[in-house]
């Protein structure tokens, strides 16, 4: 039997996962070749299109993938819990929905989210958009600031960790790094024991994407999606982490297309940094050195890969990736925590 007739059977069997029992009535189902999910993959997944009748009579069409993960269970289970506390706080509707797994042939069956990538419209603006142009594109970087500070406050734990903690830490994976040479790690601890002797305080731990970039963000109009949410299983991503570690690995991901400077334009590029900001802070007290220092800290924390499977020298390797890297080491020598 192929994959895709188990898969088949295996949704048949389980109607009452993807349909409402006693108000959606199954009519068929069509299955898309499974395929690799992109060229950076390995990954299979395939797209759904379930047909049924409502209990009005109505006839629609239900749309969602099947993808291959690791630990189907506990990924299922672990979006189960983050797509219900959402639903009741009124978040849900960027996360692809849930639906079933099975553990046996390895796959989730999730929500389609509609969209082009955030990376493909945020490249066109900064390469080829007039400046000035980019207010839409402005007013979605605020809307997913505003929506990231909403959801790591929702899903909150009752842990903290205190900067000193996460600097000794830094310290002692800066000493073994093999990405820097003796002179600059000593230049890079220099810095960190002056955040260390003026900033005290404690971060709280929350629950986060581990992959929150924008290839993983698909916009429609001026509504957004979240997807590949397989990342909060990851085993070399954290369960819990402060806040800041999600937003750094953001911004550095914005500022990578930087790389293709001077054809891509710093003024678009700081201004959607700024409007992020802003949508996460909307409300909330902040002080710019303690942010500076923040971003610093957890920036050069995704530079030695301590919160990844990769150290950010191996993520940036292809398309002027080593460009953006060098531009970045340099940015972090100096004391900055970006570069712009």
């Amino acid at each position: 039997m192929s994959l895709k007739t188990e898969i088949h059977s295996n949704i048949v069997r389980h109607m009452d996962r993807f349909l409402i029992p006693d108000k959606e009535t199954y009519h068929g189902l069509f299955i898309s070749d499974i395929h690799r999910q992109n060229s950076y993959s390995s990954r299979l997944c395939g797209k759904c299109t379930l047909e049924y009748s409502t209990s009005e009579g109505d006839v629609n069409k239900r749309i969602f993938w099947v993808k291959r993960v690791n630990q189907p269970q506990i990924f299922f289970n672990e979006l189960s819990t983050v797509w219900t506390k959402l639903e009741k706080a009124g978040l849900n509707q960027p996360i692809t929905r849930p639906y079933w797994y099975d553990n046996r042939l390895g796959v989730v069956y999730i929500g389609n989210t509609e969209g082009i990538s955030l990376l493909k419209k945020t490249l066109a603006q900064v390469l080829l958009g007039p400046l000035g142009s980019e207010g839409g594109l402005v007013q979605i970087y605020r809307k997913l600031g505003v929506w990231l500070s909403r959801f790591h406050t929702s899903l909150k734990s009752n842990q903290t960790i205190g900067l000193d903690e996460i600097i000794d830490r830094l310290q002692t994976a800066l000493t073994r790094s093999s990405w820097l040479a003796l002179k600059e790690k000593n230049q890079l601890k220099l810095k960190l024991d002056f955040v260390q002797d003026t900033e005290r305080m404690s971060l709280e731990l929350v629950r986060t994407h581990n992959d929150f970039s924008l290839r993983n963000i698909l916009v429609s109009g001026s509504r957004f999606g979240i997807i590949d949410w397989d990342a909060m299983v990851h085993p070399h991503m954290p369960d819990l982490a402060p806040a800041w570690y999600e937003i750094s690995f953001f911004l550095i991901n914005l500022q990578s297309l930087l790389r293709f400077h001077p054809l891509a334009s710093k003024k678009v590029i700081a201004s959607l940094k700024t409007e992020f900001l802003k949508g996460y802070f909307l409300g909330k007290p902040n002080k710019e050195n303690e942010l500076e220092s923040l971003l610093y800290v957890f920036t050069l924390r995704h530079f030695l890969g301590m919160d990844s499977d990769r150290a950010l020298p191996q993520i940036y390797r292809t398309n002027l990736g080593s460009r953006f890297v060098k531009m970045l080491r340099k940015a972090l020598l100096s004391g900055h925590p970006g570069l712009v």
